[in-house]
């Protein structure tokens, strides 16, 4: 998200995660295929702490306002997922 994945290379994703180049093309056939998990990744960690959240609640309404609390907590606590988020809605535009 920070770079764009056209300056994002395996070398600089091997180095940042401190693992080889080999082992990454090995679950990952390209860049596309990594931030396709790096989507679902952040997905389902943001729907996590959604729904811890809306369980405490009782009232639908009371769900509603925490689902959008929260929305904002995960933003605040993890601005690269964000990032991240946002790069995705655009390629979904574009591609």
């Amino acid at each position: 998200a920070k770079e764009g994945l056209d300056k994002t290379t395996f070398e600089k994703i091997a180095k940042t995660c401190r693992l080889s180049r080999p082992l990454i093309h090995r679950y990952f056939k390209d860049k596309r295929a990594i931030f396709e998990m790096s989507i679902r990744y952040i997905r389902a960690h943001m729907q996590k702490m959604v729904i811890e959240s809306m369980q405490k609640q009782s009232k639908t309404d009371q769900m509603l306002r925490v689902y959008v609390e929260t929305t904002f907590e995960w933003l605040e606590r993890y601005p690269s997922h964000g990032q991240t988020w946002l790069l995705f809605f655009y390629f979904t535009g574009v591609d």
